[in-house]
């Protein structure tokens, strides 16, 4: 009867062990499990053996996690010097075969604990691609491939298409959107937002402009701030929002009606560069400039409903372009 009772206060022992070590314990145990610890020298020798085990397996472990050994080991030993000499007279033995079991079980669950650990450390890992003075392509974990323009970074987290599609953008990129993992691309592009229908777009983001712009060559895109609604991007069209004004508007817009399709360009404020662009896009063209220079240059400018032949000879007697044609690239050169 003896046995079967030391037997018992054992794999009781046990139990609260492997649920503190497994941060399982509730308030009862815990002040259960003192009293185990202060019962006798034996017993506080081995928790502390396992505390340091504990403590050297778990080492490298992210600084919220809740144990403190040096805190645990204080209470402890409080609760020796606090015991009764009645307490002092229990024993219990800690290596019997059910015994090794436990902890067995609990050394297990402790490697999965810290293993879930280094796995979410990984995850929150922060990926960072940076491009310099040439354009970079990658290719993402959904298949979605990236083109890098110059000065640009994107980053995104280790674990992305696992649980979601979220990047930062700082400068320009092109996105070939894939469709494998969980979620839909989101893009914090400065204080907006550029989330994805499945597409292919660029989003022109450098930190030290006064807009950001998305261009949709196909699908469609949902271009909004925190703050704003902001506007739906459909293929053929380019949308910019002035970080001055907080505003949105699109600088091409496609409309079908009846089975013909109608091209609002309204280009007042964009830039030479900009502005041929975005016509490219609009009428899905190879339109290229040739300037030597004056590429940032703004203009005053708007089409409704014109044809590229017409938009292209207007905007070179405007801005004195000559048009040449090179295999299928039209081309816009600055008179010298």
């Amino acid at each position: 009867m003896k046995t079967d009772l030391h037997t018992q206060h054992n794999m009781e022992a046990d139990n609260l062990l492997a649920k503190y070590f497994g941060g399982n314990a509730t308030e009862q145990e815990q002040a259960q499990l003192d009293n185990w610890i202060a019962a006798s020298p034996e017993n506080e020798q081995e928790f502390l053996r396992l505390t340091k085990l504990y403590e050297l397996v778990g080492s490298d472990l992210d600084s919220k996690q809740n144990f403190d050994a040096a805190v645990a080991k204080t209470n402890f030993e409080n609760y020796m010097q606090q015991s009764t000499e009645a307490s002092k007279h229990i024993s219990i033995n800690v290596f019997t075969t059910k015994q090794k079991w436990y902890f067995a079980a609990a050394t297990i669950a402790l490697f999965i604990t810290i293993s879930n650990f280094v796995f979410r450390a990984n995850s929150d890992r922060e990926v960072i691609l940076t491009s310099t003075t040439k354009s970079v392509e990658t290719k993402l974990a959904d298949e979605s491939k990236i083109t890098l323009s110059a000065n640009s970074t994107i980053t995104y987290k280790a674990n992305y298409a696992a649980e979601n599609k979220e990047l930062a953008l700082l400068g320009e990129a092109r996105f070939d959107v894939g469709s494998k993992g969980n979620g839909k691309l989101r893009i914090t592009a400065g204080e907006t937002f550029i989330e994805d229908i499945g597409t292919v777009f660029q989003v022109t983001a450098y930190p030290g402009a006064d807009y950001i712009q998305v261009k949709v060559t196909e699908g469609l895109v949902k271009f909004y701030t925190a703050a704003n609604e902001g506007v739906t991007i459909r293929a053929h069209e380019t949308a910019l929002y002035d970080k001055q004004t907080k505003k949105f508007r699109h600088l091409a817009n496609s409309t079908v009606q009846n089975g013909v399709e109608s091209i609002v360009l309204n280009l007042d404020g964009v830039t030479i560069k900009q502005a041929i662009d975005i016509i490219s896009n609009a009428y899905n063209v190879n339109l290229q400039f040739d300037g030597n220079g004056s590429s940032e240059k703004q203009i005053t400018v708007s089409f409704t409903n014109e044809n590229l032949d017409t938009v292209v000879r207007i905007m070179s007697q405007t801005l004195g372009l000559q048009v040449t044609k090179q295999g299928n690239r039209t081309v816009l050169k600055e008179l010298n």
